[in-house]
């Protein structure tokens, strides 16, 4: 069986995520010497939400149907929410 044609977009990405999420620790840590938690949940939660939209609209192929939209939104908004306080609040 041939193996399928290599594609370095996918190393890339993972490279750029492990290192996002490798200096995120220490960045969000010097930001909240600066900044309250809360204020700090305030200006990520808009500036994510932001570029998944754009990535979003740039995106080929199928949308969403509009029955999921609701039950999309609300468990990323539940999960962002939750997972993001406690991390937050943690460090």
């Amino acid at each position: 069986m041939p193996r399928p044609a290599h594609d370095s977009r996918t190393e890339l990405g993972l490279l750029a995520l492990t290192l996002i999420w490798g200096v995120n620790f220490s960045v969000v840590k010097a930001t909240l010497a600066h900044l309250d938690p809360l204020a700090l949940n305030a200006l990520r939660f808009p500036l994510a939400a932001l570029v998944l939209w754009g990535m979003v609209r740039r995106r080929a192929g199928p949308r969403l149907e509009a029955r999921d939209v609701l039950g999309i939104a609300a468990l990323g908004i539940l999960g962002n929410v939750a997972y993001q306080m406690c991390f937050i609040l943690g460090i």
